[in-house]
């Protein structure tokens, strides 16, 4: 389990939880009785409870969606970083401006329950077992280049040493090392972390990730029978 998720999951609960409860007279006609002083410390307070929530807990989104639209697409979490933006600028606005009580405490919850939904996936995909059948998903058949040309082969036909044009979205299908491109590997196939990660040339990749973005050339290092 990424204890990462698991530490930014309990910041946003925690955080969350107080935001609820420094937020709670709002909710009732009671709020009246706090006074406006009491209104506003709690309005403050809720502000600084929503800094680690939008600073630390949500960078996963911000990173996720920067890497997205950098490769001209839109991901999911493109509007969810968005949303988070919007809401804690606009919070401040209203908090800092005109005086009100803000949303804080939805940001909060927002980030603790999208949070504790990866937590969910992550967990899902480690009860999965892909030891013998998560090859079965790969392609058929690859781009191979041989003397600066391009020839589809099937994938039983692949060797060490064979150079491959993996294109966006492709799979990888063998563990290889990246010979040319900007390789952004997206291994939530295997892994369930969604986030792509950045590759440099002469890094080994492994099979099961995907490219995302622009077209990559590989040197295939193990069979696909050899995949791990």
């Amino acid at each position: 389990m990424d204890k990462t998720l698991l530490f930014k999951l309990a910041v946003a609960g925690f955080c969350f939880g107080n935001m609820m409860f420094f937020s709670l007279p709002e909710y009732f006609s009671e709020a009246a009785l706090l006074g406006d002083s009491f209104k506003g410390l709690f309005n403050y307070l809720n502000v600084l409870l929503a800094l680690p929530v939008f600073f630390y807990a949500a960078t996963d989104y911000y990173r996720s969606a920067w890497l997205s639209l950098k490769n001209r697409q839109v991901n999911m979490d493109v509007p969810i970083a968005i949303g988070i933006v919007t809401l804690f600028s606009y919070s401040l606005y209203e908090i800092f401006v005109l005086g009100q009580e803000g949303y804080m405490d939805t940001l909060g919850g927002l980030l603790f329950f999208l949070l504790l939904g990866k937590l969910y996936q992550a967990k899902t995909y480690e009860t999965l077992s892909f030891d013998r059948d998560y090859t079965a998903y790969f392609p058929v058949a690859v781009t191979r280049l041989k003397q600066d040309r391009e020839e589809v082969v099937p994938l039983t036909k692949l060797e060490v040493g064979d150079v491959l044009l993996i294109r966006d979205q492709e799979l990888i299908p063998a563990d290889s090392l990246l010979l040319d491109g900007q390789a952004y590997i997206d291994y939530s196939f295997v892994t369930g972390e969604e986030v792509p990660v950045a590759k440099k040339k002469g890094e080994l990749l492994y099979a099961g990730g995907r490219q995302k973005g622009q077209a990559i050339t590989l040197v295939v290092q193990k069979s696909p029978s050899q995949a791990t």
